[in-house]
């Protein structure tokens, strides 16, 4: 049969309308079903959104504005608890050192090699330690001068630290060679007492290397006094006397002294500064760290109180450094709750009694005592400084005969410095500083005495505990002056505050908090811990506006 034109048309449009058909059943067909299916579940979706109720644009705009506000109030204050600590005076590890051995080191020098390069780096560690320090002791001298709040205390009067402004004329003089000189002196002076075996030679030695000290702005007896205001509190003294030495250094040429060079470590030796650098048992720390945050939170307390305009400080004693301990909860929720402090040293309860101890084993008398008589009498101790320096200006040294019979010291043994004890015996005397379970974190007890009328002295104290969340007034005496003189309104006050440099293990809990506020985690951290937690909590919400 002959298929014609026509019936080919026809054939083909079956075919085709029968592939259009093959083609909607299995392509177009489940497309336009999902389609319709999301077309169902957006209908359904826009209908449940059109009928919440929306938020004005404006108050979401607040809304982010506040929570902005109150995320930088938490940072600030987190970052305002100053719990960072310089981690300069961390006790460092041999893995901290990252000791590298020098190509082809023979094996049994391996260990002398590691123990030298390790040795090197803890004495990097010490030097930006000292840098610190010294600058605390800069900023303590700036207070000296101060016209507006009298630094009574930094004087030399009779309860004064002594800290210098500047050296003795004589030293300083031709671009101070005669200083140089005199450090010759000292130096050999001290070279010979460290020989010396004879008891009798060796305190004839150190007269003359306590005169020669003297001549330098250094007084041995002010060392001696200033023990009963603090544990660190003499060598504060030793290191303002030997900065204003380091200042004189040319920058330009190494300089000798005896044919050795004058570095900070070696001007230590010569002035007999032991800095408090060992380690404690059981602490990350050396005291050396606690020097510095007594001198830090001192000088806090110095400046707020020249901006307060406090008239006068008469006294300051840095009273202790120890442990915070856990306080009782149930104490706390009545209301009757008291710190705890364990000690770990500098108590001022028993640092005049030492003091004493130390004065009746070289003799009786000295500056402590203000300068005992041959009957064991006491001398003020203005007197003591004026009659030395009259002393020393006709030429009589110290420990002389002539000297010890016009101040009234007897004779005693020479006394021993404590660099000439080996490291054995510095072991023995070092501190268990091995936090309880119920410790959180360090404090450190500063008690000052000054002059200041009402309304200055409750603001100053208001300052001192606002600028300082982690901050408490641990004791406060206050006296009218007025009751001797009707004239004065002023008020005699002397508080002792105790402050917290650091809680235990707070990096982890300030971690945690940024975390959560959704805060980078480059702020200081607070401490994990049931107790630690609790007191690092309630110290932001003391920083928070």
């Amino acid at each position: 049969m002959t298929i014609g034109k026509r019936e080919k048309i026809v054939i083909g449009a079956v075919v085709a309308i029968g592939a259009i058909f093959v083609l909607h059943m299995t392509i177009f067909r489940p497309k336009l079903q999902a389609y319709r299916e999301a077309k169902e579940a957006r209908d359904a979706a826009a209908g449940e959104v059109a009928s919440f109720k929306r938020t004005n644009p404006e108050t979401l705009k607040t809304f982010n504005a506040e929570t902005t506000r109150l995320l930088q109030q938490l940072t600030g204050g987190l970052q305002k608890l100053d719990l960072t600590e310089p981690d300069v005076f961390l006790v460092p590890s041999q893995a901290d050192a990252k000791l590298e051995l020098p190509p082809n080191t023979p094996a049994d020098k391996q260990e002398e090699v590691k123990k030298t390069q390790y040795e090197e780096f803890r004495q990097a560690k010490l030097d930006k330690q000292i840098v610190l320090v010294l600058n605390e002791i800069e900023r303590l001298r700036g207070f000296v001068e101060n016209p507006t709040t009298r630094m009574t205390f930094l004087g030399a009067g009779a309860t004064g630290w002594a800290i210098p402004t500047q050296l003795p004329t004589a030293m300083t003089q031709m671009q101070g060679q005669p200083l140089w000189d005199q450090l010759k002196r000292v130096a050999g002076n001290k070279a010979t007492l460290l020989n010396l075996t004879n008891p009798a030679s060796q305190n004839l030695i150190r007269q003359q290397y306590e005169y020669d000290l003297y001549q330098m702005g250094l007084n041995v007896q002010r060392v001696k006094f200033l023990a009963r205001k603090g544990e660190f509190v003499p060598l504060i003294y030793r290191l303002a006397v030997a900065n204003l030495i380091l200042k004189q250094i040319p920058t330009d040429r190494a300089l000798l002294i005896n044919m050795e060079q004058l570095t900070p470590q070696r001007l230590f030796r010569l002035l007999e500064i032991d800095l408090p650098g060992a380690e404690m048992k059981g602490a990350a720390e050396t005291k050396m760290y606690f020097l510095y945050q007594q001198l830090r939170y001192l000088n806090s307390l110095l400046d707020l109180a020249v901006k307060t305009r406090v008239k006068e400080i008469t006294d300051v004693v840095l009273r202790a450094y120890g442990f915070l301990e856990a306080q009782d909860k149930l104490a706390l929720s009545s209301g009757d709750a008291e710190v705890n402090i364990a000690m770990l040293g500098g108590d001022d309860r028993q640092l005049e009694a030492q003091a004493s101890t130390t004065e009746a084993a070289e003799g009786g008398g000295g500056a402590a005592a203000g300068g005992g008589g041959a009957e064991g009498g006491e001398m003020d101790f203005d007197k003591r400084i004026q009659l030395e320096a009259q002393l020393a200006a006709k030429g009589v040294k110290p420990g002389s005969p002539e000297w010890n019979a016009a101040l009234g010291i007897r004779s005693g043994p020479a006394t021993t410095s404590t660099s000439a004890l080996t490291a054995e015996d510095k072991a023995a005397l070092m501190i268990d500083a091995t936090p309880k379970d119920t410790d959180i974190g360090y404090v450190v007890l500063i008690k000052l005495s000054y002059v200041a009328d009402n309304t200055v002295n409750w603001t100053y104290l208001y300052n001192v505990l606002h600028d300082n969340p982690l901050a408490e007034l641990d004791r406060l005496v206050v006296r009218s002056l007025s009751q001797s003189n009707p004239a004065l309104q002023d008020l005699e006050v002397t508080p002792s505050f105790i402050f917290v440099p650091k809680l235990f293990n707070t990096q982890d809990t300030v971690q945690s908090l940024l975390a959560e506020t959704g805060q980078s985690g480059s702020g200081p951290k607070p401490a994990a811990g049931d107790a630690a937690s609790t007191a690092t909590t309630a110290a932001a919400g003391a920083a928070t506006p």
